[in-house]
């Protein structure tokens, strides 16, 4: 699909502004119960596009950026590191491919719950900086619903992975 992948930018820079008529991103859904009836056919379709996409990663990713990927490195260090050297890995995993790092989010959320004062403030100021820094873009996100989905013939496949991605 060619999803972004460790230095190659920001997954939302990636989307083409399809809504030149709103510059404020400020959406409507494309009917008026809130969702397209094809919304939810062309949502699970971008979701089994994402997942063979991360199985693909997981599978062939070590082969493909020998030089930046290093994936067993951060997976032993999430194992058996240090809390330091866990949050760093965990947060270098989600920069360099957040999209296919989704599980590594989902155990530092996890882990910021946790009743841990260490482990807890570390977590949280990890994700801090992720959200501000790297995950989330300068605009109002959108629901998978409100993208310019009547478009669906024109667009290519992994811009409906990014929609749903963002939604």
């Amino acid at each position: 699909l060619g999803l972004p992948i460790g230095g190659e930018g920001k997954w939302f820079e990636f989307i083409p502004d399809f809504d030149t008529e709103q510059q404020s991103r400020k959406r409507k859904p494309n009917n008026k119960d809130g969702a397209n009836p094809s919304a939810e056919l062309l949502k699970e379709k971008a979701k089994k596009l994402l997942d063979s996409d991360v199985a693909w990663l997981d599978s062939k990713g070590d082969k493909i950026k020998s030089s930046t990927n290093n994936s067993d490195f951060l997976r032993k260090m999430i194992s058996s590191g240090t809390l330091a050297d866990k949050m760093a890995s965990m947060m270098l995993m989600i920069q360099e491919a957040p999209m296919h790092r989704l599980h590594v989010l989902d155990n530092l959320l996890k882990m910021a719950a946790k009743k841990g004062k260490r482990e807890h403030g570390m977590a949280l100021d990890t994700l801090k900086d992720l959200f501000v820094a790297d995950l989330l873009p300068d605009r109002k996100l959108c629901f998978f619903h409100e993208q310019p989905l009547h478009l669906y013939d024109k667009i290519e496949a992994r811009v409906f992975v990014f929609w749903y991605f963002e939604d």
